[in-house]
């Protein structure tokens, strides 16, 4: 029983010292991808394979590609489905996108789970731009629409 504890203590210890290499090289993505390759090899609970996502992530943010830190965040997701943050960061990931609609469900869902401001304001600029979409869409349909009637009147 000792030497469980003892050996929980040790891979979490190796897992902290690998989290904290990658946050020392975050401005350098190379460097840090090994240290969270090592900390994802020795997380062994849940709690642990959620922390290395979620630097994997601040890392896509950082110098990645937007498809790239949605795919982990909806693997922090699927770990764990009642992670109400990680639906709040899929949501503002999703309005840096301009994918209202998707960050309006994930945005929802993440204040469905745990009320917190940010994800109140950025549910209403999901909200605000989807709007703004379909009031452009309108408008444009109807200068097709009225030059189409135009053009159809002169011939």
């Amino acid at each position: 029983m000792l030497l469980a504890v003892w050996c929980r203590r040790w891979i979490r210890s190796r897992v902290d010292e690998a989290m904290a290499a990658a946050a020392e090289r975050m401005k350098d993505p190379q460097r840090a991808k090994t240290p969270l390759d090592e900390a994802e090899r020795w997380a062994d609970t849940k709690a642990a394979r959620i922390s290395v996502l979620r630097q994997r992530v601040r890392l896509e943010r950082l110098h990645g590609t937007p498809e790239r830190e949605l795919a982990k965040l909806c693997r922090i997701i699927d770990i764990d489905p009642s992670a109400a943050h990680a639906h709040g960061n899929l949501g503002a990931a999703l309005l840096r996108m301009k994918r209202y609609g998707e960050a309006i469900h994930a945005l929802e869902r993440a204040l469905a789970l745990e009320r917190y401001p940010l994800a109140a304001q950025q549910l209403a600029l999901a909200r605000q731009g989807l709007a703004s979409n379909l009031v452009c869409s309108m408008r444009e349909t109807r200068e097709i629409l009225y030059s189409r009637i135009f053009l159809h009147a002169r011939s």
